[in-house]
């Protein structure tokens, strides 16, 4: 069987734990991964993420710097489609946070996405929880319905 492209990047964020200049190292120099490898690598993968290759990739992620080849993420997608914040991770400043909020009549939209899917819950927490104040929908709730945490 041959893998798309986008599961080979994917194996690569993985494999790379989601660094941008070891993943672009490995498609530069043309690094293979057998079908088997990436199978390894991606098919436990339950987490919500954007491959750059995706049509659905936000043109906001494709305008920045290095953009991440893959995003995991917690939230809404359609808010970051203008604008998107590129923070440090509060834990590793090494890593990467993308973020943006959108208040509405509902609660607060909101999007949180890293490079590496093992950062997800805990930036999740850290940006989500640790507010309740400003009233964050809570995608988790229900599949398909949002309602404030």
């Amino acid at each position: 069987m041959n893998r798309s492209i986008e599961d080979t990047i994917m194996a690569f964020s993985e494999k790379y734990e989601g660094d941008f200049r070891r993943i672009y190292q490995a498609i530069a120099t043309k690094e293979r991964l057998t079908d088997e490898e990436i199978s390894q690598y991606i098919d436990d993968i339950e987490e919500v993420s954007l491959n750059i290759l995706a049509p659905d990739y936000p043109q906001s992620l494709k305008d920045m710097d290095c953009p991440p080849f893959v995003v995991f993420f917690e939230g809404n997608p359609d808010i970051i489609e203008n604008e998107i914040y590129c923070l440090a991770n509060p834990y590793d400043n090494s890593k990467r946070v993308f973020f943006s909020i959108e208040p509405t009549k509902q609660g607060m939209e909101f999007f949180v996405g890293c490079e590496n899917r093992n950062d997800l819950e805990p930036l999740y927490d850290f940006f989500i929880e640790q507010h309740p104040e400003l009233n964050f929908m809570d995608y988790k709730a229900k599949e398909g319905e949002a309602v404030c945490l």
